[in-house]
């Protein structure tokens, strides 16, 4: 029941934005029929998918003690990441920009502990009250899960080289509700209390280009590898039951990595 929840606010914010985006289409979209004095070869309206992969930098990684306050000091550093998937429109009114609007699905993830080993560091003494400076043997494999949907609105400068060859840079908001907990590999299982929360808020700069594909003269398919740089991170929260039951884990989490890159595709 929650997680429907968690979802709601995104999608109801991303369809008001997506219905107002084809609404200045149909009022606007004829006046840019022409420019100088050439057939426009974009489209004033698009739909786009896409799909792509997420990582955060180096800091965020499973062996941070400063970060996170502990660390299974006997696996690989890892660092947090995962996939994300869309779907979105762009309002083209002129040569040179678009407006856009993207909702994505994702799951970002990162190994914190394998099953029998221990966990070193501060937040093993503040959580088990001070019971242990060193955790018990994990009873499983431990990952930091992150789960969720993200709006983004924005807008993006293009610059034509030539007309099958578009790079272009973009400034947008990132609106997100996720769900975050520990748990195992495949997200079946929480090994903590789950934490909910929406409308997170942060600022994504884009790069990409516009490989533009004609079919008769006309703009058949849009294939944009793309990357983007700013994510989403938690205020200081406090999760009951982590992994041990009574033990309570605070810490600022991180939610969506800092770097994501992929391709849009567009018609």
């Amino acid at each position: 029941m929650k997680g429907n929840k968690v979802m709601k606010r995104c999608i109801k914010i991303g369809l008001g934005i997506l219905l107002n985006i084809l609404l200045l289409v149909l009022l606007n979209g004829p006046i840019y029929a022409q420019t100088d004095g050439k057939t426009k070869y974009w489209k004033t309206f698009i739909g786009t998918f896409s799909g792509g992969f997420a990582t955060g930098p180096m800091f965020v990684n499973n062996q941070n003690i400063i970060y996170w306050g502990f660390a299974d000091p006997f696996i690989g550093t890892q660092i947090f990441s995962g996939y994300q998937m869309g779907a979105g429109l762009a309002l083209r009114p002129a040569k040179y920009f678009d407006l856009f609007s993207n909702i994505y699905l994702g799951e970002y993830k990162l190994l914190m502990g394998i099953e029998g080993h221990p966990l070193i560091g501060p937040a093993i003494w503040v959580a088990s009250g001070g019971t242990y400076d060193i955790s018990p043997p994990l009873p499983q494999d431990i990952y930091y899960i992150s789960d969720g949907g993200m709006m983004q609105i924005g807008v993006r400068l293009i610059y034509p080289v030539e007309k099958y060859f578009e790079p272009y840079i973009g400034l947008g908001l990132n609106i997100g509700a996720y769900k975050f907990y520990f748990g195992n590999k495949d997200g079946s299982e929480a090994y903590s209390e789950i934490l909910y929360r929406e409308n997170m808020m942060g600022l994504n700069l884009s790069l990409g280009v516009n490989f533009n594909i004609f079919s008769e003269n006309k703009l058949f398919l849009t294939i944009s590898p793309y990357f983007e740089l700013g994510g989403l991170v938690s205020d200081v929260e406090t999760m009951p039951n982590w992994i041990w039951m009574g033990w309570t884990y605070s810490a600022q989490f991180p939610i969506v990595p800092r770097y994501r890159f992929g391709i849009i595709l567009g018609g």
